[in-house]
């Protein structure tokens, strides 16, 4: 299994259960091979802690979405 880059937080990646949430989301991170990575943001308290998901990966392009799960089809965020 290839390791968490050193261009993501520790604590970051850290944040995928209750009371481990960073700026009240959730951080799940893929390594999808050497070259390619998705990382997905989802509120802890979806409409207390945030409302929109938040999806990037290696293009470096935010992309959100309030309705559900963002993914690489979603709006990117201006």
């Amino acid at each position: 299994s290839l390791a968490v880059p050193t261009y993501c937080s520790a604590t970051l990646t850290a944040a995928t259960a209750p009371g481990t949430a960073r700026q009240g989301y959730f951080f799940t991170y893929d390594l999808v091979n050497a070259n390619q990575y998705t990382m997905q943001g989802t509120p802890a308290t979806v409409g207390t802690t945030g409302t929109r998901r938040f999806f990037v990966d290696e293009t470096g392009t935010l992309r959100a979405n309030a309705a559900g799960a963002a993914t690489a089809a979603s709006p990117e965020v201006q």
